[in-house]
C-alpha cells in the first residue's frame, strides 16, 4: 500500500514540476563539483524483520549545468532486528538528478540511481545485492546573487531534502527476496 502511494507521488510530483519548468526557461551556468551530507531516516520493508532507524549519506557529484548532475553517494545504519541481533545495511549506488527551475531559491529534483546494498546479520557473512532507487528531492538556496537568485553552479550552501524509495535485489540475509525501503532525508549541500 505505501509502495503504491509512493509511486503516484512520485508521478505527480514528476508531471507537476516538467510542467512548471517548461515556463522558466533560463541559460544554464557552468558545471560545478558539490558535496552533501544528509541525515536519514529508514522506513525498512516489513519483510526486513527489523526496526527503521536514523541513518545517513554522504554523496560527492558532479553537476554539468544547474539541471543536470551525477553523484556518488553511500549511507546506511545498523537496525535492531527482531531476532535480538542487529542488521546493517550498508548502500553505494550512482545517481543521475534532473534539476527543475534552476534559478530560483527553491530548485525541486528527481533521483534514480543503480548501485547495491550490503546485508548483514550479527555473526552471519555479508551478502551484496543489486539495487535501484528513484525519488524526488529539493534545494533551497541559503545565498543569492544580486538578482534574487541562488545558480547551483557557484559556491552556494544549499539545505536538502528528499524522499527515495530504494528496492534491493535477492536480499539474501532476511526473504531471499526483493525488498524495498522508503528512505527520508534532510541535510546540507555545497557546490565549489
Amino acid at each position: 500500500m505505501m509502495r503504491r502511494k509512493m509511486l503516484w507521488m512520485l508521478m505527480t510530483v514528476s508531471i507537476a514540476i516538467s510542467t512548471a519548468s517548461a515556463a522558466y526557461a533560463a541559460e544554464s551556468e557552468t558545471g560545478a563539483w558539490y558535496g552533501s551530507a544528509l541525515a536519514q531516516w529508514w522506513e525498512l520493508d516489513k519483510t526486513r524483520d527489523a526496526a527503521n532507524h536514523i541513518a545517513g549519506q554522504i554523496s560527492i557529484g558532479y553537476r554539468f549545468d544547474d539541471e543536470l548532475a551525477l553523484e556518488l553517494e553511500g549511507g546506511g545504519a545498523s537496525f535492531a532486528a527482531s531476532c535480538g541481533c542487529a542488521l546493517t545495511l550498508r548502500k553505494l549506488s550512482v545517481d543521475v538528478l534532473q534539476g527543475f527551475l534552476p534559478y530560483k531559491a527553491l530548485h525541486p529534483y528527481i533521483i534514480a540511481g543503480i548501485g547495491g546494498i550490503e546485508d548483514r546479520e550479527d555473526a552471519l557473512h555479508k551478502t551484496n545485492a543489486a539495487a535501484l532507487e528513484a525519488g524526488v528531492g529539493a534545494l533551497y538556496a541559503l545565498g543569492t546573487t544580486a538578482h534574487g537568485s541562488a545558480p547551483l553552479s557557484s559556491a552556494y550552501w544549499h539545505l536538502r531534502g528528499e524522499i527515495k524509495y530504494q528496492h534491493e535485489f535477492n536480499d539474501l540475509t532476511a526473504t531471499k527476496n526483493s525488498v524495498g525501503d522508503i528512505v527520508y532525508g534532510i541535510g546540507v549541500q555545497y557546490s565549489f
